[in-house]
């Protein structure tokens, strides 16, 4: 996998498109993990920061409501407009393609749509899907189970603005292939810097992007206090991904995503059970 760099045009597109990931999993700042000590989690002799102590003790709480209502809205990344008439459904975890919705709607005049998610136990952990004529298909995984009503707001590429975003990266669509945008966050669900991750579907035709201050750095192993990174041109399929403390090694989480044929898979990584 190929780590490059890329001109300065580009992060007023992926670093508009990309603040919004991490929104799906709730309120900023809201603590979504059950921090324990550190006893162990970073290995021998290693003491985790404070923000990092709920790695290897992390509980997702039980959801508060048996249904919650999301109102996502979208707006396409770089020039703001408002995205009316994407179809926006709720997809459970496992149902690759949305083939059995369990909530839809369309966006309105102002880019919004409600949906009602079942959110039995610790809540609901699925994805939103939204389709429309103009945009790849945006696939959006809860960042943690969500027992709670969120509004999260959206920027997302269109076809032509991921065009020029993969041209820009020196790539361009490629066959059986989809993007991953992400976002590390802290047990504080805060963005986090010194992050590395690992694509395991990863290979030769990826290629792997950490922001570094005003631009993405081609030498950077890790996230910045922004906590973005870029990786494009993963085989489409069901796709896991690592996180680790770059300094120490630990793992804070793996998650895994849906990647389809074009589309692009947005999400916050917070430290995992």
């Amino acid at each position: 996998m190929q780590q490059v760099s890329h001109p300065r045009w580009l992060i007023s597109v992926v670093l508009a498109g990309l603040a919004s990931i991490g929104a799906c999993g709730g309120e900023s700042g809201q603590q979504s993990t059950a921090a324990g000590g550190s006893s162990g989690a970073g290995g021998a002799g290693v003491e985790l920061e404070p923000r990092w102590e709920c790695v290897g003790n992390v509980v997702w709480p039980l959801a508060p409501m048996n249904e919650i209502v999301a109102n996502p809205s979208f707006r396409e990344i770089r020039s703001g407009a408002v995205l009316e008439g994407l179809r926006v459904r709720g997809c459970l975890a496992s149902d690759e393609f949305c083939t059995g919705p369990i909530a839809e709607g369309t966006t309105d005049a102002e880019g919004k749509v409600s949906l009602q998610l079942p959110a039995p136990g610790t809540g609901w952990a699925g994805y939103l899907e939204a389709v429309g004529p103009t945009i790849p298909d945006q696939l959006i995984p809860a960042d943690k189970p969500i027992g709670y009503n969120f509004a999260p707001g959206y920027g997302v590429p269109d076809d032509g603005t991921l065009t020029t975003v993969l041209t820009l990266l020196g790539t361009q669509q490629l066959p059986g292939r989809g993007h991953l945008g992400i976002r590390a966050r802290d047990c504080w669900d805060l963005p986090a810097d010194g992050v590395a991750f690992e694509v395991v579907q990863a290979d030769a035709e990826s290629s792997l992007s950490y922001f570094a201050g005003a631009l993405p750095d081609r030498d950077a192993t890790m996230t910045d206090d922004e906590g973005l990174a870029v990786i494009v041109n993963v085989p489409a399929g069901l796709t896991k991904v690592h996180a680790k403390l770059a300094a120490t090694g630990t793992l804070i989480g793996t998650v895994q995503v849906w990647v389809r044929d074009g589309s692009f898979t947005s999400f916050g990584f917070l430290p995992t059970p």
